[in-house]
């Protein structure tokens, strides 16, 4: 590994990482289970700040704010897990320029909670969530036996199993049984 920095192979400087960023995964992803739909995070910038508060939304959950550390000597993100719930972002925010001693002042605003939930909101997929959460208790099903397990049609199922497949919300295998 060379003597570089990640930001210097990034191209940014901790300065370019300073503001609040929200926005939807366009596919979602799953983590550890779970469908991460939403992702917040803020960078307070600033020398030695190798730091963002993280937001998560999960379906079915509640929102999640995590504190995800850099470290340039392994070259690798870290994530404290439960650090924070969502409603203390700008908490997350004031202790992250704690740790690198910068002063959010006026050029930073924290994120506004009710903003944030505002412009991000997903509108419940009814069919997908009952998919999900019968999914999880009753793993390694077909989809006709998830179809006869909610009362909903064979063939809406299937479909809806294949596109959360390639949306990162299932797992398949070969033999079309379906698992979280």
């Amino acid at each position: 590994m060379d003597d570089m920095t990640h930001a210097e192979r990034q191209g940014t400087t901790p300065r370019d990482r300073q503001d609040p960023v929200g926005f939807r995964l366009a596919a979602p992803a799953t983590v550890d289970g779970f469908t991460v739909v939403e992702v917040a995070f803020f960078t307070p910038g600033g020398s030695g700040s190798n730091a963002s508060a993280l937001a998560v939304t999960r379906r079915s959950t509640n929102y999640s704010t995590h504190v995800l550390l850099y470290d340039e000597s392994r070259d690798a993100w870290s994530l404290e897990v439960g650090h924070y719930d969502f409603a203390t972002l700008p908490l997350a925010q004031e202790d992250l320029a704690a740790r690198g001693n910068i002063a959010l002042g006026g050029a930073v605003a924290p994120i506004e909670v009710k903003e944030m939930q505002d412009v991000t909101h997903l509108p419940s997929t009814g069919t997908r969530e009952l998919i999900v959460e019968w999914v999880r208790e009753h793993q390694g099903k077909t989809p006709a036996e998830i179809a006869a397990g909610l009362g909903l049609g064979r063939d809406q199922v299937r479909q809806a199993c294949r596109r959360m497949v390639r949306d990162g919300q299932l797992r398949s295998t070969p033999g079309g049984t379906y698992y979280p």
